[in-house]
């Protein structure tokens, strides 16, 4: 490993949750992923969107929840999003027969809770 690439947290007077660069951002490597993850579903695609929900899944079963306490907005809002979709589809009389996959964020937000 290239020792940039490496992640060494370094704690503030100020915050010790906020490691910040130069540049003012943040050096969380989790934060950047969790950011990045949440960015890649927010455009509509159900291929797209199921592969971020399931990514999310598997970092709540396998991380304590005090670790991911910071990233639940980052994590809730896609799910949200999707939940929103599919309502509006349904009441627009547009959503499709019952999709094993359709179930999925309603799965995630119950992992969540």
């Amino acid at each position: 490993l290239r020792q940039a690439l490496c992640y060494e947290p370094e704690a503030t007077n100020e915050n010790e949750n906020e490691e910040l660069n130069p540049k003012g951002k943040s050096k969380d490597p989790c934060l950047w992923l969790m950011a990045r993850l949440s960015n890649i579903a927010k455009p509509r695609g159900k291929l797209r969107r199921e592969s971020v929900f399931k990514c999310f899944a598997a970092l709540c079963t396998s991380c304590s929840p005090a670790d991911l306490v910071r990233y639940l907005q980052l994590m809730i809002d896609p799910i949200d999003r999707d939940v929103r979709d599919k309502a509006g589809k349904a009441r627009r009389g547009d959503f499709e027969d019952n999709d094993p996959r359709d179930a999925l964020p309603n799965e995630v937000l119950q992992i969540l809770e």
